[in-house]
């Protein structure tokens, strides 16, 4: 049995993406203010090429990202919104208020220490690209590094789900529930396969976008330069609004399916 139709998930997420666009964008400007600063300061501190010294620098705005997709994950499965609305019953709503935060901040931790582990792994393939390229066109590629290659593909796939627990933690799904919910590479396969499809159209988007800034600012070539960021930031930014709003309508639908076989 599918685990949920990307297709449909997706399109659900484009559609809802715009109907609560007003809300997404109250959402997306604190994210995108805080990226656009602190890559300001990675610039002016000439940190571009050193992804460690970048990754610090860019805290501030990995925990706003977390902030901001654990409110769009609890817009979608629980349908809370920011600010909450009380019910005015003062120790039912600390109780409410302190879950609430404990599973948001949890969820903004394991966003940010996701973040900083892709960068690490990110670090020294940037460092030592020229490297690899070099040994890459001095040596023919052999049955050994083929193997290798497959196995490490195979093992980044089959780990792709682990890159989205912190939606799971944001809306009170314990991490033990959601693995065995998404068993195996197929879980891994369908999320990808949503990731795809929700990512590509904006990635390309983007490029289009670069492409006709790059004719009309080519002799202007800072203020290109600061385009280009701001471009990359607010596409970012929103293909991220859509993936998780599709990812946590996929997560919806999987346990519903889990509650109603129980019924």
């Amino acid at each position: 049995m599918p685990l949920f139709d990307i297709i449909e998930t997706s399109g659900r997420a484009y559609i809802k993406a715009w109907e609560e666009r007003a809300y997404l964008l109250k959402l997306v400007l604190m994210p995108f203010l805080a990226k656009a600063l602190f890559f300001a300061i990675v610039l002016i501190m000439g940190y571009e090429d050193n992804v460690f010294r970048q990754t610090l620098v860019m805290l501030p705005a990995y925990f706003l990202e977390g902030w901001m997709i654990a409110h769009i994950a609890r817009l979608i499965v629980l349908g809370e919104r920011w600010p909450v609305r009380l019910s005015g019953k003062t120790e039912q709503d600390i109780l409410y208020l302190a879950a609430r935060g404990r599973a948001i901040f949890a969820a903004i931790l394991l966003y940010t220490l996701i973040k900083m582990g892709q960068n690490a792994v990110m670090a020294p393939i940037v460092k030592h690209e020229e490297e690899f390229a070099h040994i890459a066109e001095e040596n023919e590629p052999s049955l050994m590094i083929f193997l290798l290659a497959f196995g490490m593909i195979a093992f980044m796939v089959w780990f792709f789900k682990f890159m989205f627990l912190h939606l799971a933690i944001a809306v009170d799904i314990p991490i033990r529930s959601y693995l065995q919910k998404l068993p195996g590479i197929q879980s891994s396969l369908y999320l990808l396969g949503a990731w795809l499809t929700c990512y590509i159209p904006f990635l390309l988007a983007g490029i289009i976008i670069l492409k006709l800034v790059s004719v009309l600012l080519m002799n202007y070539s800072d203020f290109f330069l600061l385009v280009i960021f701001v471009v990359h930031f607010a596409v970012d930014l929103i293909a991220m609004c859509v993936v998780t709003i599709c990812f946590s309508m996929a997560l919806k639908h999987i346990f519903s399916q889990q509650n109603n076989s129980r019924g």
